[in-house]
């Protein structure tokens, strides 16, 4: 069977069926800073840069509440958290993550991170995110759910 040079453009334009090559390296790479961002943000107290990584239509999932969906309603629950640090002029909380397993689909357009994270050296939590790469190209949280925090 001769494959003709349009069937790649036929498979693209009906939804994307040609797969794209996933690099695990380069998108661990970008997982962890996105991370870094998330802990920037809180460290500035910065509920917009925070929600930047959710995606459009992203489900927030707190302890004891309602699951939240959508970008802008995850920045609302943030700025309740991190704007009086701001207004206190003393920066925000520091909170850094470890992550304990991250698997990233064949497809390269689908991971997931399970770990830990710890607000102030002294709170520790456990956390699961679905990240999900965009038609864009940027990695964005769909999911993420968190349990409460420990203090020693």
């Amino acid at each position: 069977m001769r494959i003709t040079p349009w069937l790649p453009v036929l498979l693209a334009a009906a939804g994307g069926c040609t797969p794209r090559a996933a690099d695990p390296g380069a998108i661990a790479r970008t997982l962890d800073s996105a991370y870094a961002v998330f802990s920037e943000g809180y460290r500035t107290a910065d509920p917009a840069l925070v929600a930047g990584l959710y995606g459009d239509s992203a489900l927030y999932l707190a302890p004891g509440d309602s699951i939240v969906r959508g970008r802008s309603t995850i920045e609302t629950i943030f700025a309740g958290f991190l704007v009086p640090y701001a207004r206190a002029d003393s920066g925000g909380p520091r909170i850094r993550f470890e992550i304990a397993d991250r698997r990233i689909a064949a497809s390269g357009d689908l991971a997931t991170d399970v770990g830990y994270f710890v607000i102030d050296e002294r709170a520790r939590g456990k956390f699961i995110v679905v990240w999900r790469r965009g038609a864009d190209g940027a990695w964005r949280m769909h999911a993420d759910g968190y349990s409460g925090v420990d203090v020693p």
